[in-house]
């Protein structure tokens, strides 16, 4: 299981058109890289409960709570309840890929 805390030097893939869109609030951003970075390369992310997200995001629990509602409203993270325990999906597999060799072969051909 990743940290609670970002480690320096990470960074994460968001997709631009969302960046740009204005359709999430700052919060909603945050969070979706914050679920980006802690996912999978399937995009599943396991063992996030939102006291451990607040701390990695350095937001409110209620300020979690908030963005995870507005992520699943616009359709970016799917949310899997078990008992007590909640899984969330990235929606964009691409906002998760880790292999760059994906990436780069594309900068070539464009």
């Amino acid at each position: 299981m990743k940290p609670a805390t970002p480690k320096e030097g990470y960074f994460v893939r968001v997709p631009v058109q969302l960046l740009l869109s204005g359709s999430l609030s700052s919060s909603g951003l945050i969070m979706y890289a914050v679920l980006c970075d802690l996912a999978d390369r399937y995009g599943i992310v396991q063992g996030a409960e939102q006291d451990r997200l607040a701390r990695y995001a350095g937001m409110s629990r209620r300020s979690v709570q908030r963005a995870l509602d507005e992520l699943a409203a616009a359709g970016m993270i799917e949310r899997q309840q078990t008992g007590r325990a909640v899984m969330y999906c990235v929606t964009d597999p691409a906002a998760v890929q880790r292999d760059w060799s994906a990436i780069l072969q594309y900068r070539k051909e464009a």
